[in-house]
């Protein structure tokens, strides 16, 4: 990967919008428009298989599911079994879905051996499945 290629600065964008929590400041549309961004080139499948697979799937879906578990949590012993569902499964599921999604249509596109492709389909569905309903 060269330094100044696309792929490189959409890996930063990437890196920046996880290292703030995949959030971004209210006031600064530039931010929105490249989550929006990004998160649509992983809806539709665009960026490379690994990619997709262990920096949407498997570290985001962690950070994501990690962070809203705790949150349930702390809502919970506070007595807020509305807001601890809200943030529980508000949050994480739906990104769930789009890496899942992502990760399914990104392994459609992969040219290298159709195994790790069929793999990374398996793992991210029960990864993701698991993920989601605890």
């Amino acid at each position: 990967m060269r330094i100044g290629s696309k792929n490189f600065a959409e890996q930063l964008v990437v890196a920046e919008l996880f290292a703030q929590g995949l959030g971004t400041a209210p006031h600064d549309p530039l931010s929105r428009h490249a989550t929006m961004s990004a998160l649509m080139r992983v809806w539709r499948g665009e960026l490379p298989l690994p990619t997709a697979f262990w920096n949407w799937a498997v570290a985001g879906g962690l950070a994501v599911n990690l962070t809203t578990s705790l949150a349930f949590l702390v809502l919970i012993t506070q007595d807020s079994p509305l807001a601890a569902l809200i943030v529980g499964y508000g949050l994480s599921v739906p990104y769930n879905i789009v890496a899942t999604v992502g990760v399914w249509r990104a392994a459609g596109r992969y040219a290298g051996p159709p195994h790790w492709a069929q793999a990374a389909r398996v793992a991210t569905v029960v990864g993701m499945g698991v993920l989601s309903v605890t």
